[in-house]
């Protein structure tokens, strides 16, 4: 049987313990090759460890530097919204409560045009619901169509009742729109009224010299669409 030898502290003197004799440090044996090799293997995997460290950091501060220029892009592209809103406004457009469903356009909302058309300021693109198509031009009239004849007195009964039928048509036709531009224009109102609530509490956090001038000629441009809301409002009255 094999008896292993000791080793002194400072690896100089090795001595074998059943016949107390020194012997020379033994070299290249297989035990001293296979402690190198566990050495060399935690070696390199600490190597390994500490790698995908250093590429861990470098993708957040990439992550990071992604986050901080889509918060910048947000900014000017609601700058620009604002600034855009405010012009079409003056011009007559209707500012309404519907989001742009673009991706590209973050909380952007969508104006109507006078021919009741939806339009978005950063896409520049029309959005038309299936409730504002008219279905009437693509029916065929009941006048246009073929009738069989009837009697002179029938024909007066009858256009009587459909003279009698379309003078109720447009009275409720009258009262609906009167009641649909009020509540247009009270939703406008309402939402520049948002408009400039937000551009004031942006104003205040504001440092750039720029960027306040931009503000404030959007608060400017919503103020005078404000007026012109008012002026729409009190002809609809009249």
């Amino acid at each position: 049987m094999p008896i292993p030898l000791l080793r002194s502290k400072d690896s100089s003197i090795w001595f074998c313990v059943l016949c107390e004799k020194p012997e020379n440090a033994p070299t290249n044996s297989p035990q001293n090759s296979l402690q190198e090799n566990i050495s060399q293997n935690e070696t390199s995997n600490i190597a390994n460890n500490i790698e995908p460290t250093i590429l861990n950091s470098q993708d957040s501060t990439s992550t990071h530097s992604a986050v901080n220029m889509s918060i910048e892009e947000r900014r000017e592209q609601s700058r620009r919204a604002s600034q855009s809103i405010g012009q079409y406004l003056l011009q007559g457009w209707a500012l309404i409560d519907e989001i742009c469903p673009n991706d590209t356009c973050v909380g952007v909302p969508l104006l109507r045009s006078r021919d009741k058309k939806r339009y978005c300021v950063i896409c520049q693109q029309y959005y038309i619901n299936e409730s504002d198509v008219d279905h009437s031009k693509y029916k065929i009239s009941r006048d246009l169509a073929p009738q069989t004849p009837t009697s002179p007195s029938s024909s007066s009964v009858f256009n009587g009742k459909k003279r009698e039928v379309y003078a109720k048509d447009t009275e409720v036709i009258a009262a609906t729109s009167f009641n649909n531009n009020n509540e247009t224009l009270n939703t406008a109102q309402k939402t520049v009224m948002s408009k400039l609530e937000e551009l004031s509490a942006l104003l205040q956090n504001t440092i750039d010299i720029s960027e306040v001038k931009s503000i404030c000629d959007a608060m400017k441009s919503c103020a005078q669409a404000l007026e012109a809301l008012e002026a729409l409002g009190a002809l609809n009255r009249t």
